[in-house]
């Protein structure tokens, strides 16, 4: 699961601004998000990659989801 934790420049492309807003409302598996964007789920992942190392999101496991 991601969760929302804070705001930055990785915020600057209009993909991670999505994620970012999505998340506002609470936790999202990978998938979730994946599945409101019309592009792959590496570049999905790629994205969450570079809001994670900006400490914007956090990323726990849940089972078998992330």
């Amino acid at each position: 699961m991601v969760r929302l934790c804070g705001d930055g420049w990785a915020a600057a492309v209009p993909t991670r601004r999505q994620i970012l807003e999505d998340l506002r409302d609470g936790e999202l598996s990978a998938g979730q998000i994946t599945s409101r964007f019309s592009i792959s789920g590496p570049s999905i992942s790629r994205h969450l990659g570079i809001l994670k190392g900006a400490g914007l999101v956090t990323e726990r496991r849940d089972g078998e989801e992330a």
